[in-house]
């Protein structure tokens, strides 16, 4: 019987040190193949994907190039607008105070004038009443002289 006999473990005891013996290196070389293989398309993949990188930053500053762009014309735009709308508001303002400036003085100036018109014929009134007293004077004291 050789299942228990001692030359059948004898030949398990070898088979199992072969296989321990055979079988790593044996494993070692597979996984080291399959480790190039892998470390191989890992590179080709990390390439590939600095190169989309690359490309991805590439469009994402074209992007913000145009953006960036797009906002300075259409704030160009707006501010033009506003300063359109503000000088065309400063003027309809400046002309508005122009006016109420003009009516002032003008009311001014007729305020000087009737004044200076009253002035001038109370002064015409008084210089008269003057003149008129002297003539009278004049009249009396040249009867007075021409009555002696």
């Amino acid at each position: 019987m050789y299942f228990g006999s001692v030359k059948f473990f004898k030949h398990l005891i070898v088979t199992v040190l072969l296989i321990m013996l055979i079988l790593p290196p044996f494993f070692a070389a597979i996984f080291a193949v399959r480790y190039a293989k892998i470390s191989e398309e890992l590179e080709k993949l990390d390439g590939k994907l600095n190169n989309q990188m690359i490309e991805l930053q590439a469009r994402v500053d074209n992007t913000i190039d145009e953006k960036i762009t797009s906002l300075d014309s259409s704030i160009n735009l707006q501010l033009k607008k506003y300063n359109t709308e503000l000088d065309s508001s400063i003027e309809s303002r400046n002309a508005d105070l122009q006016k109420r400036i003009n009516a002032y003085v003008g009311y001014q100036l007729e305020e000087l004038r009737d004044e200076l018109n009253y002035s001038i014929r109370s002064e015409y009134a008084a210089l008269f009443n003057q003149l008129k007293d002297y003539a009278g004077a004049q009249k009396a004291g040249a009867q007075a002289v021409s009555k002696p």
